[in-house]
C-alpha cells in the first residue's frame, strides 16, 4: 500500500497557478440502458450512498445540462435531483447532475457525484448512449478502504440495472481547458494502465447500448453481453487465479486482487490479471474504442492515440 501510495502525487497535474486539472481518483462508473427517470428511488439509493462517504461539505460546486460552468453549491442543491426524478416536467427529457469539490471552481474533482440519464435524442428518437452514474473518491479509498468501496460497487450493482461499468484508480480531468488535463491523463494511463480515464460525454458515445468501455479492478458486465461471449462460464474459464467473479445484480463483477493495483511499465512491470480480463472480454471493448470520441490531447494523431488507449493491455 505504502509503495503504491507514494506514486499518487506524480498522478496529479496542477498548472502553475494552482489549479488542478488532472485529478487521480478511486472511481466508480456504471453505465445503463434504463432511464433514470424510470427508476428513481434506485438513482436516490445511489445519491444516497454516495453521500454516506463523500462529505457533503467538501462538495462545494454543481452543474446541470444547461449550465456553462460550475456554480457554488447552496443548500437547494441536495434536493435537485430528487425534484427532478419526482415530478418531471414534460419538456424534460435529461436527468444532469453533478456535485464536485475543490478549492478552484476550474478544479478536477477528488470527491465527485455525477449522474445523467437521457430519454430521447435528437428528433425524439430513443437515445442511442449510455445513462452514466460517476462516482469518485480521493485515490487513498483504494489502498485503505478497498473492502468498503467493493461493497459500496456491490450494491449499486444491485440497484442499477447497468449495461457496464469499472471501479478502481481514474484520472479525472477539469473540463475547463481539456486538453490539458486530457493529455497528460493519457501519457499517464499509457504508463500505468490500470489507471481510466473518466470523460463523461465521451464514455456515453463510446459504451452506447452494446459495449463495454474497459477493465479495471472491478468490472461490470451484464448477463446479457456476456452471453455474446458464450457466458460468465466460458469468461472465466479464460482467467488465470486471483481474478474473482461475483454474481450481482443483472451481471457479474470480476475482482482483480484485493485491493486495486498500479503497475509502472517504464519499469518493466505488467498488469497481467486486467490483461487477462481484457483479452476475455476484448470484442465489447474494441466496440467501444470504434465507437470512442478522440481524446483531446493536442496531438495530431488523435486517432492513433485514442485506439492505443483502448488496446493499452494488449501487450504484456
Amino acid at each position: 500500500m505504502a509503495d503504491i501510495e507514494a506514486l499518487f502525487p506524480a498522478l496529479d497535474h496542477r498548472d502553475p497557478d494552482g489549479v488542478l486539472r488532472t485529478s487521480l481518483t478511486f472511481s466508480i462508473n456504471l453505465f445503463a440502458e434504463t432511464s433514470f427517470l424510470a427508476i428513481p428511488d434506485a438513482v436516490l439509493r445511489c445519491q444516497e450512498l454516495f453521500l454516506q462517504l463523500g462529505p457533503r461539505d467538501k462538495l462545494r460546486f454543481y452543474a446541470t445540462e444547461n449550465m456553462r460552468k460550475h456554480r457554488p453549491v447552496n443548500a437547494k442543491v441536495f434536493g435537485m435531483l430528487e425534484l427532478w426524478l419526482r415530478a418531471p416536467q414534460p419538456k424534460d427529457d435529461i436527468v444532469a447532475l453533478e456535485l464536485k469539490d475543490g478549492d478552484d471552481v476550474r478544479d478536477a474533482p477528488k470527491y465527485m457525484f455525477n449522474v445523467f440519464s437521457r430519454e430521447t435524442g435528437a428528433g425524439g428518437e430513443p437515445s442511442s448512449l449510455a445513462n452514466t452514474l460517476n462516482l469518485a473518491f480521493p485515490p487513498e479509498f483504494g489502498t485503505r478502504r478497498a473492502d468498503e468501496v467493493f461493497e459500496l460497487t456491490r450494491r449499486l450493482a444491485e440497484i442499477i440495472p447497468y449495461q457496464c461499468g469499472s471501479a478502481g484508480f481514474a484520472f479525472h480531468c477539469s473540463r475547463y481547458s481539456p486538453e490539458i488535463g486530457e493529455a497528460f491523463a493519457w501519457q499517464k494511463s499509457m504508463r500505468h494502465p490500470e489507471v481510466d480515464i473518466v470523460r463523461p460525454v465521451q464514455d456515453r458515445h463510446a459504451v452506447e447500448r452494446n459495449a463495454v468501455k474497459t477493465v479495471g479492478w472491478l468490472t461490470l458486465v451484464s448477463d446479457a453481453l456476456l452471453d455474446e461471449l458464450g457466458g460468465a462460464s466460458a469468461v472465466k474459464s479464460k482467467l488465470g487465479n486471483g481474478i474473482d467473479v461475483v454474481k450481482a445484480g443483472g451481471g457479474r463483477i470480476f475482482r482483480i486482487g484485493p485491493a486495486p493495483a498500479l503497475c509502472d511499465r517504464n519499469r518493466g512491470e505488467s498488469a497481467s490479471g486486467y490483461r487477462a480480463l481484457h483479452v476475455a472480454l476484448r470484442p465489447l471493448i474494441e466496440r467501444a474504442g470504434k465507437q470512442s470520441p478522440w481524446f483531446k490531447t493536442g496531438g495530431e494523431d488523435r486517432d492513433e492515440q485514442t485506439e492505443a488507449w483502448f488496446q493499452r493491455f494488449e501487450k504484456p
